[in-house]
């Protein structure tokens, strides 16, 4: 162990000495351990947790996906300029809840392969209605 100066404050390794222990040189005791050592915890098997996670955000997406389809498969029939409106602010929507769910979970920005998909996927499911509705 390396003297230090006596004007340099103990670290939380080291027991406090003396003035007179100081000036007479003499050595300092071996560093004592004031806390027990205590058992690194468990984790919640992160894995198992993560798979069901994706799992569930699936299902979710896929049940979303398939009402937003055939919500607007009826607005392109109904009104065609109401789901021409409708088609990017939903747009919109969705990308800001995928950003939201993002950065609630921690995660960057998202990366612009990531964003290209979720606007290819979303055109998909706006654009295949109306290509429906008009080929009736």
């Amino acid at each position: 162990m390396a003297q230090r100066a006596a004007h340099e404050a103990p670290d939380g390794n080291e027991s406090r000495r003396s003035v007179a222990d100081i000036l007479a040189g003499a050595e300092p005791p071996p560093p004592t351990l004031h806390h027990r050592q205590r058992p690194p915890e468990q984790p919640p098997e992160p894995a198992r947790s993560s798979w069901v996670s994706i799992v569930i955000e699936l299902v979710l997406v896929l049940v979303l996906g398939a009402a937003l389809t055939f919500g607007f498969r009826l607005l392109w029939v109904a009104s065609p300029y109401a789901a021409a409106i409708a088609a990017p602010l939903c747009l919109c929507l969705a990308i800001g809840v995928v950003l939201g769910v993002r950065m609630r979970r921690g995660a960057p920005s998202m990366p612009v392969g990531q964003l290209l998909l979720v606007v290819f996927v979303f055109a998909l499911l706006v654009a295949l209605p109306a290509a429906w509705a008009l080929s009736r």
